[in-house]
């Protein structure tokens, strides 16, 4: 039933697009659109959210952060004492243990004699480390010690083609909100009052009942919803919006703005795998359009 589910899946995003806040861009082509949706955390759309489309313009960014690091890098005498290393492998040691021995056997008698015989051959063992160094390819190696959730910079534009109001100003309010909680509760003591009172209205029925309504006091804000990221027909889920701004200064009418950029941070709900990175696909429509074509093809194979 592996077609039905593409088919049922393709029927939802179809009537998700009906929800879908954007500006009038004409025939731009819609790979070239990209959809920021509201979406539960693992990664399905919710049903009768509102979701914010535009085209991407000046940059559009996908990192990805690996860090790698050198745990032996220690080991060297350069970052024991990085004055005598950097002495020796300048040849300055070489240097200043000649001039010492020299002086010693201008000085004469026995014991500049005695002194400058046990340093000159000392300048000679210490010019050997002149141009040398304590790294290895061992005590270099790196070692993986993790990696951050993928990074999403971009930049959306909205334009007013007939309606300042519907194509630039409620757009970028929708996806502004998707980045907040949707209410705040004003602090504990209320939260608590407030469900002190639900629950002598509906009554507590079960120990479990009662510990949530716990946790519910001692949480009582819920935290932004997560978003997907649609663009050139791949979909990346779920999305955390990190970051969002606009600036204050557009070209304006007696309407609103009737042009307006809106540059937001997204980031991946955790740090990714190979698998997951496998699993960006592309939209329901086009994965339902590539198994009929496959489909048909076999049929004159």
């Amino acid at each position: 039933m592996t077609w039905f589910n593409d088919l049922v899946a393709a029927g939802v995003e179809v009537l998700q697009q009906k929800y879908t806040m954007k500006s009038n861009w004409g025939s731009l082509n819609a790979h070239l659109f990209a959809t920021i949706m509201p979406c539960d955390k693992d990664g399905n759309p919710i049903a009768g959210a509102i979701a914010v489309s535009a085209p991407l313009i000046d940059s559009a960014d996908m990192q990805q952060q690996f860090n790698w690091q050198s745990p032996f890098e220690n080991v060297p005498l350069e970052s024991k004492n990085p004055t005598l290393a950097a002495r020796l492998q300048s040849g300055q040691a070489e240097q200043v243990t000649q001039l010492l021995a020299s002086k010693m056997e201008e000085y004469g008698g026995a014991t500049g004699e005695s002194v400058a015989g046990i340093v000159r051959p000392l300048s000679e063992v210490m010019g050997a480390a002149e141009g040398r160094s304590g790294i290895t390819k061992l005590n270099s190696r790196q070692v993986f010690v993790g990696h951050e959730p993928i990074k999403f910079e971009l930049t959306l534009a909205f334009r007013a083609y007939q309606d300042p109001v519907s194509e630039v100003t409620k757009p970028i309010k929708t996806l502004w909100a998707m980045g907040y909680p949707a209410e705040m509760a004003e602090d504990m003591i209320t939260a608590a009052v407030q469900s002190t009172e639900e629950a002598a209205q509906t009554g507590v029925t079960s120990t479990t009942d009662g510990m949530k309504k716990l946790i519910e006091t001692l949480f009582p804000t819920i935290a932004p919803t997560y978003v997907s990221l649609t663009y050139k027909g791949e979909t990346y889920k779920p999305l955390v919006i990190e970051s969002i701004s606009r600036p204050l200064i557009n070209p304006y009418s007696s309407f609103g703005d009737v042009y307006a950029t809106v540059q937001i941070s997204l980031g991946t709900h955790r740090s990714w795998d190979q698998k997951d990175l496998q699993n960006i696909g592309h939209s329901a429509v086009n994965t339902l359009f590539d198994n009929t074509a496959s489909a048909v093809s076999r049929l004159f194979q």
